[in-house]
């Protein structure tokens, strides 16, 4: 991954791919892997809900302390909820390629880091316009952070 910026353009180049992010219009975009092996992008237009899974590590201390129990290590695990805007039916027929891509990765323009990200989830809707009776179709991608934080 290689970003590049000048003025509110975001050129990155994943792989052999290109692409420009106009900043401001969206917070996050995922770059992912076809099912034919080139890249993708999506733009998230919806909202998105964070949360952090913490495991604390902690120890009893045995001896004249004023505490008896420690906390020593906090492991942090990151996860995000992307609400998509409504899709097209063409947007809603592609959704499959980044639902089962396993190499992912979530652009935060904001704070303007690109950072490997995993799909959560087992279940992978088909939703297209059609086959929802004709009604607009969006969905809740969860992802969390591939890389898990500790903290002491």
């Amino acid at each position: 991954i290689n970003p590049m910026q000048w003025g509110d353009v975001a050129k990155i180049s994943i792989g052999n791919a290109s692409y420009e992010i106009v900043k401001g219009c969206c917070r996050y975009a995922l770059y992912y892997q076809n099912a034919y092996g080139g890249w993708d992008s999506f733009l998230i237009e919806g909202l998105a809900q964070e949360s952090d899974t913490l495991t604390r590590m902690s120890m009893e201390r045995v001896g004249a302390y004023k505490r008896k129990k420690d906390n020593y290590l906090n492991k942090i695990e990151k996860k995000i909820t992307l609400n998509t805007s409504w899709l097209s039916h063409e947007e809603s027929l592609r959704m499959h390629h980044l639902l089962n891509s396993t190499d992912v990765y979530l652009h935060d323009m904001d704070r303007d880091e690109i950072i490997p990200v995993i799909m959560e989830g087992s279940d992978t809707p088909y939703k297209t316009f059609k086959g929802e009776g004709g009604r607009l179709v969006s969905y809740a991608i969860e992802i969390a952070i591939a890389q898990t934080r500790y903290r002491r």
